[in-house]
């Protein structure tokens, strides 16, 4: 159960059952190590969505799905 101080109670959730979800519109070279820490924080089921950037952001998405 959440509290208004920060603390957590009760079974840790299970973080495989969680999915993070990124849109992301014209991303700069940030965009992969966001990805890394979100998967280093203990999240492995992440979803990048592309919301409409240019062919000109390919490389970008490519090397955040690696």
């Amino acid at each position: 159960m959440l509290r208004g101080t920060g603390d957590v109670t009760g079974p840790s959730p299970d973080l495989g059952k969680i999915v993070v979800l990124i849109p992301a519109y014209r991303p700069n070279q940030a965009l992969p190590a966001v990805v890394e820490q979100v998967a280093a924080a203990g999240f492995p089921n992440i979803v990048i969505v592309n919301d409409g950037s240019g062919p000109a952001c390919d490389p970008i998405f490519e090397s955040a799905a690696m």
